[in-house]
């Protein structure tokens, strides 16, 4: 093994029968803590991290097909050894950190002044604390014994003005020597008489071998199918024996880094606190504490100025985790992840992950865990969560994304408090986007534009976590620039399309859970008669008042894109006339219904859209729901996964006659449709097309159909 290992994870820590199982496994060959440092380092750094009683650790040395177990006398050594390592470490760490080992007249490079008893104590503090080395505190506990034995022995005739500062690191190295002078290992070594030889170190890792088959059971092996980093965490993702992944989740910091936490707490001002309590939202409080964190390092010297990355990653750690968040943090920074739940308190989180479907991470929120996270959430949102008021939902700003925080609580979810956390999509996603994914063919894509640029009116419905809203956005991208467009959302799931020029009023409303609600959605949807709308979008309609209120709007001449559940496009038309009291004529108004379905392949979500249909009658293709006809237009084929037209002729749809009637030209609109399918299918042979690119591409196709004269704005 090379000092190029020094950062390799080759020590696995399970836990497993109530006991923590240290494996040693090389990826250079056989591990040899016997003659090589790093192994023996790391061995000891390892240990001195866990400080767990010796009954409580079983060490294992995986050599080739077999594996070595070190015997119960060994581990009690190894144990007692670095108990003593993790205990000194803490103390120089917090005196280091609150400034009681700084000099005064040893403080500069340019210093003038030398004291021998200050650069024994900083050499003291080099062999215990860690970064990116190990110091022969874990290399060479024989060496280190033989440091603090001579480092005591020469500062004992050193004298200095500043009387207690001698005293006091005097006393810290007589502390250090006394602690390691009393370990087990070293009373073994003066059994050697004092000998450095391997011939100790071979004593102390006595072992004896254990079968391969307890191999198999000990590791557990499992199939790592990704692995990345997600700020300050390492996530790996394994598959296991049942149907979903196991999402592991560990910190991707310095061993050390985690033992700075509560000394860089306790150096931070009350000032500082009371400010951070004064922010309104929790992504302003992790922004203004990790600052603070940050000048904080800097002002303590605890890292080299040139190591940002690793100051950024300490600052990042103390910040989620004063804020109580730091359980939480990796799912809602990770952009991989889709969706976060938690059933009850003391229970794992899972999620659904975009590459692998459905995972169980190992995470497990307590109680308090649960309830900080609530808390931020209540002083953020100021909705009420109480008896009256079980349940709440908020949008969580993170980052650059928002998401959609659940929430509900005794005596609803009786169990405790559980959580669903929904990313609203980190990223626009384009038409093109969706295209590439298969959710929609590039004629299907056409179709629908055709009809936003009519402005006709669209339902789209599904169960929940099949796109709605994601298909919403990427189609609202395909509006003409100078439409004044309308949202009225409880929780804002659109997009900010005003920097690229667009016009939006955004219209909040308090969320359905809200008992007394002083903004009630459907109160703004008829309000929008008086605000001259030539686009309006209302996400997730829910309760008879919305469905109301939108039928309202449509037969007032509002024209607009809408999402809510339903199973299929029957059941919503279904729930319209025997749920909601909607009127037949009304119904008829409506001019597609675009039905979005949710399956799995193994683990592979795919979100698809299943049917298009167009309320009216084209003949035979046309069925009947409670005499309400529909046209099926377009559907999607599960065995093949593809979207194919369901009529001989997509122009024989219904939607495209009330077109017509309105003042469209049969023969243009058919061009306006074969000229949207070659503009999107040379944009899809476009490389990285984000959305700004998109909507000029946009724009300039809309151009080119008005000097056409085959689009009427």
């Amino acid at each position: 093994m090379s000092i190029s290992c020094i950062t390799d994870g080759c020590i696995r820590t399970s836990f497993k029968d109530g006991k923590h199982l240290l494996i040693m496994k090389c990826r250079h060959g056989q591990p040899d803590p016997i003659s090589n440092e790093i192994c023996r380092g790391k061995l000891f750094l390892k240990l001195s991290l866990l400080s767990k009683s010796p009954k409580r650790i079983m060490i294992f040395s995986q050599e080739g097909n077999t594996i070595v177990k070190y015997s119960s006398s060994t581990v009690k050594l190894l144990s007692d050894y670095s108990c003593r390592l993790s205990r000194l470490r803490k103390l120089l760490m917090n005196l280091w950190i609150r400034g009681e080992l700084i000099c005064p007249l040893y403080t500069t490079p340019s210093r003038s002044h030398s004291c021998p008893l200050y650069e024994e104590v900083i050499a003291c503090k080099d062999h215990l604390l860690f970064f990116h080395t190990m110091g022969i505190a874990y290399t060479h506990p024989f060496s280190f014994f033989d440091f603090l034995k001579q480092a005591t022995h020469k500062v004992k005739g050193v004298n200095c003005k500043n009387k207690k500062c001698i005293k006091k690191l005097r006393d810290l190295l007589t502390l250090f020597l006394k602690e390691i002078e009393n370990s087990k290992i070293i009373h073994l070594l003066r059994s050697y008489h004092d000998s450095l030889s391997d011939e100790v170190y071979r004593e102390v890792f006595r072992s004896h071998m254990v079968s391969e088959r307890t191999l198999h059971e000990l590791t557990d092996k499992r199939f790592l199918v990704k692995e990345y980093e997600v700020d300050v965490y390492r996530v790996r993702i394994y598959e296991s024996q049942g149907m979903e992944c196991i999402y592991h989740i560990s910190l991707s910091l310095p061993y050390i880094a985690k033992f700075f936490f509560k000394t860089l707490v306790d150096n931070i001002s009350e000032t500082v606190l009371s400010q951070t309590i004064n922010l309104d939202f929790l992504w302003e409080k992790t922004y203004f504490l990790r600052e603070k964190f940050k000048e904080l390092l800097r002002i303590k010297r605890v890292i080299n100025d040139d190591d940002h990355l690793l100051t950024q990653k300490l600052a990042s750690y103390s910040t989620y985790k004063i804020l109580g968040i730091h359980k939480l943090m990796p799912f809602l920074l990770d952009r991989n992840v889709d969706e976060i739940y938690l059933d009850k308190p003391g229970t794992r989180v899972y999620l659904d992950h975009v590459e692998v479907g459905r995972c169980v991470s190992n995470i497990v929120l307590t109680n308090e865990d649960v309830k900080c996270f609530i808390n931020h959430i209540l002083l953020e949102s100021k909705l009420p969560l109480n008896y009256l008021n079980p349940s709440l939902k908020w949008n969580l700003r993170i980052n650059d994304y928002i998401v959609r925080v659940s929430v509900d609580t005794p005596p609803l979810s009786y169990e405790g408090p559980s959580l669903d956390l929904r990313k609203i999509k980190h990223r626009s996603y384009t038409i093109i986007d969706l295209i590439h994914d298969n959710v929609l063919s590039v004629e299907e894509a056409a179709f629908l534009i055709l009809h936003i640029l009519s402005r006709r009116n669209i339902i789209i419905c599904g169960e929940p976590g099949t796109g709605k809203t994601t298909l919403m956005n990427a189609l609202d991208l395909c509006t003409p620039r100078n439409w004044r467009k309308i949202y009225v959302e409880d929780v804002v799931e659109s997009l900010d399309h005003r920097i690229q020029g667009r016009h939006q009023l955004k219209l909040h409303v308090e969320p359905f859970e809200t008992q007394k609600r002083a903004r009630r959605k459907y109160v703004e949807m008829i309000k929008l008669l008086h605000r001259t709308p030539d686009w309006i979008c209302m996400g997730e309609l829910q309760s008879k008042e919305h469905f109301k209120a939108m039928f309202h709007a449509i037969t007032a001449g509002l024209r607009g894109m809408h999402t809510c559940h339903a199973s299929s496009a029957q059941g919503l038309i279904r729930r319209w006339l025997l749920h909601c009291d909607i009127s037949k004529e009304d119904v008829i108004g409506m001019d597609l219904l675009i039905h979005m379905v949710k399956c799995y392949r193994g683990s592979k979500v795919l979100r698809r859209i299943a049917e298009i249909w167009a309320v009216g009658s084209s003949g035979r293709n046309s069925i009947d729901v409670l005499d309400i006809p529909l046209t099926l237009v377009f559907k999607w084929d599960p065995q093949e996964d593809s979207h194919k037209a369901a009529i001989d002729d997509i122009f024989k749809s219904p939607s495209i006659y009330r077109m017509i009637e309105v003042g469209n030209d049969y023969e243009m609109l058919r061009r306006e449709y074969e000229e949207l399918i070659a503009s999107l299918s040379m944009l899809m042979k476009r490389d990285h097309l984000d959305t700004t690119t998109f909507t000029k591409a946009f724009d300039e196709l809309v151009k080119r159909l008005i000097a056409g004269g085959i689009y009427v704005v």
